[in-house]
């Protein structure tokens, strides 16, 4: 990528740029970076419920692969599944009101 250098040639025939230019090139570089920044973060959000549902999703595989053997500890498991359906519940119970129709 080539640097904006006020007084300095682009090409050769083309006209040297001013500090304006270069300053307004940069201000609205600056603009756009900041735009699609502000884009990446709202995608972000608006993923959030999804993202942390498919990592979940991914946990309780791994957890069903690894974790059902004879020397697991069990011991508060039960608490957690309850724990697991009640947050479930409560999504689902949100989704049923927010879905589009």
């Amino acid at each position: 990528m080539k640097k904006l250098v006020p007084g300095r040639r682009a090409r050769s025939g083309d006209e040297s740029l001013s500090s304006q230019q270069v300053t307004g090139a940069l201000h609205h570089a600056r603009e756009i970076i900041d735009s699609q920044r502000l884009l990446k973060k709202e995608s972000k959000a608006a993923n959030f419920l999804v993202d942390c549902l498919a990592r979940a999703q991914s946990q309780l595989a791994a957890a069903i692969k690894e974790g059902l053997r004879p020397d697991s500890n069990k011991g508060g498991a039960q608490k957690q599944i309850d724990q697991i359906k009640d947050q479930l519940g409560r999504i689902e119970a949100w989704l049923g009101k927010n879905a589009k129709h």
